[in-house]
């Protein structure tokens, strides 16, 4: 075997062998080893793929350097290296190489695609449909194509176009979950909640395992009233991701309806547990602990809302309404008078504050403001708002 046979043989099974630091130490010799432009090509692009793998882009895009200065008119690797630079940060850098790519080569459809992320990273939602057309017009048969231009279509409530989008890559590849799932999402914006659910069960019966559809179909049998139907799909969509915040809420709301509110504290418990951060989880919670009259209880995850949000107005009420029911007249004023000075325009905070004046006896200050949450109900064209005494 001559040694452009023995090269030769050694990059065929480099390219089969599995990735190693014994693989790239062994790409270095060889490259000592020749100065064969193809073999200097094909090694190097290997070791830009292992640096990859390993995520060292620095040295990935080093090596991606040198190939571009052995070939400066390869758009691949321009392209190859635009991906590089975007996933450290650098838009500008990846910009001008997709932007060189596509100088040297404007037939290939995957370049307009791959900078399409770019402008999907920098929310330049129209400049990105506009590649992805391009990508289109030159190959309509790829159906991720259409489902990504459809999906920005969505964005920016092109409806209609994105319905298209969606159809077109059901068509292409009917064995694909995600287009009946975004189609289905698009059918339940325009209530048309039949054709959503026949939407949702294909892609669940073509994928059975992704969370996000049960979340959906559940979503779509509670809007038609189909409770238990429901429930089912946010226990199962919870078995496969049991983090899913927005499953809880559909559930506590099933509680909640349902009058079962110690069931709708269990689920919000877990909800604060999985996200103790969002300040409206303990507002949910104080709310159902309201309506099971545990007024007690109900302060420290107030006081949570208080201490973290940055106009906890709704938590000043709250706890206006935990020490009213409770009998503490004085306190529950004070929180309404705080709640009334970060929210000067809601009028149920005025009612509620009325309705201690009128306890304390002082009917001026209770009518006062009674006439002025009036006013500004009328101002807002707004209905009245419940007696939260009953």
């Amino acid at each position: 075997m001559d040694s452009e046979d023995w090269l030769q043989s050694e990059i065929a099974r480099l390219h089969a062998s599995a990735d190693s630091e014994e693989v790239i130490d062994h790409i270095e010799t060889l490259l000592l080893q020749t100065d064969t432009f193809s073999y200097v090509f094909q090694l190097r692009t290997r070791l830009a793929i292992l640096y990859q793998r390993q995520q060292n882009y620095e040295l990935a895009i080093e090596q991606y350097n040198i190939l571009i200065d052995l070939n400066p008119n390869d758009a691949a690797t321009y392209n190859e290296r635009a991906e590089f630079h975007l996933w450290m940060g650098n838009e500008e850098a990846a910009l001008a190489d997709w932007n060189t790519s596509l100088k040297l080569n404007r037939e290939a459809d995957y370049i307009f695609y791959e900078r399409a992320l770019l402008h999907v990273r920098r929310r330049q939602y129209e400049l990105a449909i506009q590649d992805y057309s391009s990508a289109i017009a030159l190959n309509d048969t790829h159906a991720p194509y259409y489902l990504d231009r459809g999906y920005y279509y969505e964005l920016l409530e092109s409806f209609e176009l994105s319905m298209l989008d969606y159809q077109k890559a059901i068509e292409l590849r009917p064995s694909w979950s995600l287009p009946y799932n975004n189609r289905g999402n698009l059918y339940m914006g325009k209530k048309q909640y039949e054709q959503a659910l026949q939407d949702f069960n294909t892609a669940i019966e073509l994928h059975d395992q992704d969370a996000l559809y049960y979340h959906n179909r559940g979503f779509t049998y509670q809007m038609m009233g189909k409770w238990e139907l429901a429930v089912q799909d946010y226990y199962r969509c919870l078995e496969l991701e049991p983090d899913r915040a927005q499953i809880y809420y559909n559930m506590m709301e099933y509680h909640l309806e349902r009058g079962e509110h110690n069931w709708a504290l269990q689920v919000c418990r877990q909800l604060i547990e999985n996200d103790p951060y969002d300040s409206g989880h303990y507002m949910k919670m104080a709310h159902i602990l309201l309506e099971l009259k545990r007024y007690d209880e109900i302060e420290p995850y107030v006081q949570h809302v208080i201490d973290n949000d940055i106009d906890p107005d709704q938590a000043y009420n709250m706890m206006g309404l935990a020490h009213y029911r409770r009998g503490h007249l004085e306190e529950a004023l004070m929180y309404y008078n705080r709640a009334i000075e970060l929210a000067p325009k809601m009028d149920i905070y005025f009612d509620n504050r009325a309705l201690v004046y009128q306890h304390m006896d002082k009917p001026i200050e209770a009518a006062q403001d009674r006439l002025i949450a009036d006013r500004l109900r009328r101002y807002r064209h707004l209905s009245p708002v419940p007696d939260h005494t009953k």
